[in-house]
């Protein structure tokens, strides 16, 4: 079926019986079994095999953007430049001093000092293991939010995330000198988005070394 797309509006039309072949297409999807469905989606590889049962992280099995996420792509640059610029600072800035000065302090917080920290702490990391998963959660299911989302939405669903993660962190800790820093909370809230958005997606897991696919709303 061959969907036609408006270049302006994002708007869908279909030609006379394409509505009821599609209709059919739809039903015969949602009823497949797994064994249908990865005939008609590959599994992910050997190499994403391993990554699955070291990380737990899920692979989706198809689920295509419409046009390039903007501001996923550029907030894992700037991720990434924050988690290798010390290293390649070589001694002149200090891992620690990159971390508290960007981080989030709730003791400075509170007194009105390091503020931008509600809005940078997510772009810092410190543990390679921690750094690459959320990342890869972010991306992978940050892009389709943002194409649904568009650019202007996507920015305040991740301040909104960023300042919710930041507010449970600053009433738990108070006045402590202590320093929440990674994209976790972000990332939690691309996947929030994403099963409000594809509860019907699949997605391939592995779990005691067994691989299956399910849907994102189980």
């Amino acid at each position: 079926v061959e969907v036609d797309i408006c270049s302006s509006c994002r708007g869908l039309w279909l030609d006379a019986q394409e509505g009821e072949q599609l209709s059919r297409i739809a039903i015969a999807a949602d009823n497949a079994t797994e064994e249908e469905v990865a005939e008609l989606y590959n599994k992910p590889g050997t190499g994403a095999y391993f990554f699955q049962l070291l990380t737990a992280c899920p692979v989706e099995v198809w689920n295509p953007v419409r046009r390039t996420p903007i501001v996923v792509i550029s907030l894992v640059i700037l991720t990434l430049f924050s988690f290798f610029f010390p290293s390649l600072a070589s001694k002149s800035i200090s891992p620690i001093y990159w971390i508290t000065g960007w981080g989030l302090i709730p003791s400075y917080v509170l007194k009105g000092s390091q503020v931008f920290g509600l809005f940078t702490y997510p772009l810092v990391h410190i543990n390679i293991f921690h750094f690459f998963t959320t990342l890869y959660i972010f991306y992978t299911f940050g892009d389709n939010v943002e194409d649904v989302l568009g650019t202007r939405w996507f920015l305040v669903l991740f301040f909104i995330t960023s300042l919710s993660g930041a507010g449970v962190f600053l009433a738990y800790y108070g006045n402590a000198k202590v320093c929440l820093i990674g994209l976790s909370a972000v990332a939690s809230g691309m996947l929030g988005a994403y099963l409000v958005f594809f509860p019907r997606v699949k997605v391939w897991f592995v779990v005691f070394f067994v691989r299956f696919s399910v849907n994102v709303y189980w």
